[in-house]
This record gives structure tokens, sequence and C-alpha cells, in this order.
């Protein structure tokens, strides 16, 4: 895990409700906090994405601990909507230019 996250150019953070409360809690026996932290300490905020996985933390004023500290003020990726997840995370990780095409019904080709 230190090789992988020292040696990438950026993280996805996949945010769900049991992850906040994990990075929150400061365990530092947890696993998930240390992953998060060492991320944090060895990317800086700044090349970390959040992800949004549930509704339900798309509200981030209701984030808290280390989660909000680091990521509060960053743009939050939303991929609560399964049907169009694949979707979404092509928008957001591919240039326009390479971006592969997707027909949902009468949802848009992007």
């Amino acid at each position: 895990m230190e090789e992988g996250i020292r040696c990438a150019d950026c993280a996805i953070v996949c945010v769900t409700q049991r992850y906040m409360h994990r990075v929150a809690g400061n365990d530092m026996d947890d696993p998930i906090f240390r992953t998060f932290d060492y991320a944090n300490a060895e990317l800086g905020r700044e090349r970390i994405l959040p992800v949004a996985m549930e509704r339900r933390v798309l509200d981030k004023a209701a984030w808290t601990g280390m989660l909000k500290f680091h990521l509060g003020t960053m743009a939050v990726v939303d991929l609560t909507d399964v049907a169009y997840r694949e979707e979404a995370l092509h928008t957001c990780l591919f240039p326009a230019a390479s971006r592969p095409s997707f027909r949902r019904g009468s949802r848009r080709k992007i």
C-alpha cells in the first residue's frame, strides 16, 4: 500500500458514511485511517479526488473529522446514481477529446 500511494499521481477517496467515521476515528490501528492519513501526507489534498458513493455524503457541511479538515473545501464527484456511475467516472477521468461515448435510454451522448 505504501509504495502504491508513494508512486501514485493521485488518489481517489470513495466517500461513504462508514468511511468518514473510520477516518474521523483517529485509530492508528485502523487501516482505513492509516491509508487516508498517509495518502494525504504523501500526495497532499490537491492530488486527492473525493468521490461521493452515497447521497447522504453529498452535503459536505455534514462531513466530520479529518475528511472535512483535509477535503471539505474540494469539489466532490457525484457517483451516487448507480445507473450512470460508469458514465460519470469516464466524464471525470477522461479528457473530453478522448472520452468514450455511452448511450443509456434517453441519456445524451457525451
